[in-house]
């Protein structure tokens, strides 16, 4: 809770003020849980997904959300279904202060543990690639902070798929770390 105005501004880039406003409660959420994984859906459903990358710099989980999106039967209402997929390098991992939780959460089937020190790019696309066989992803979130390989290649293969990518592969920023481009390229050098 000492924690929670900083984690809500920073993570999930909402400004908060000092007023007491109550917090989504974990009995809230169990309640619309059910059983049932992104590859479970598929677009004779009429679903649409939404996607959200979070490219790690390393020392970190990488990730990818999905929100995929339904209206129901009598077209008034729509439903909503939230997944994710999240990996970590092996040697990250086994050095990291979170490491007891990451094996926990592998343990679960939670996270994906890469060999190495290295995650590759192409995990990201080829699980996307082989969603998109069956569901249709309208847009593409992703963190621009030092992203510029990953987003590149997400670009080329939604150009291969035949969409555009500057209509669909859409920035969204975490904070306020981000750097224009020059900066970037300059921190790569």
């Amino acid at each position: 809770s000492e924690t929670k105005k900083e984690t809500i501004t920073k993570l999930f880039n909402v400004w908060q003020s000092e007023r007491v406003t109550e917090w989504v409660k974990p009995e809230d959420i169990a309640g619309l849980q059910i059983e049932q994984t992104i590859d479970d859906l598929d677009s004779d459903d009429g679903c649409e997904v939404y996607t959200g990358f979070d490219f790690s710099m390393g020392d970190d989980m990488y990730a990818v959300s999905y929100l995929a999106t339904r209206w129901n039967d009598n077209s008034e209402t729509q439903e909503f279904f939230a997944d994710m997929d999240a990996w970590v390098a092996e040697e990250e991992m086994l050095k990291s202060p979170l490491r007891r939780l990451y094996e926990r959460w592998r343990d679960e089937g939670w996270l994906h543990v890469v060999p190495g020190a290295v995650f590759p790019t192409s995990l990201f696309l080829d699980r996307v690639a082989a969603l998109g066989e069956n569901l249709h992803m309208v847009a593409y979130g992703f963190d621009p902070y030092k992203s510029k390989q990953p987003v590149n290649d997400l670009s080329a293969w939604v150009l291969s798929e035949g969409a555009n990518p500057k209509e669909c592969v859409i920035p969204v920023r975490q904070n306020f770390a981000n750097y224009n481009s020059l900066v970037l390229e300059m921190d790569t050098l």
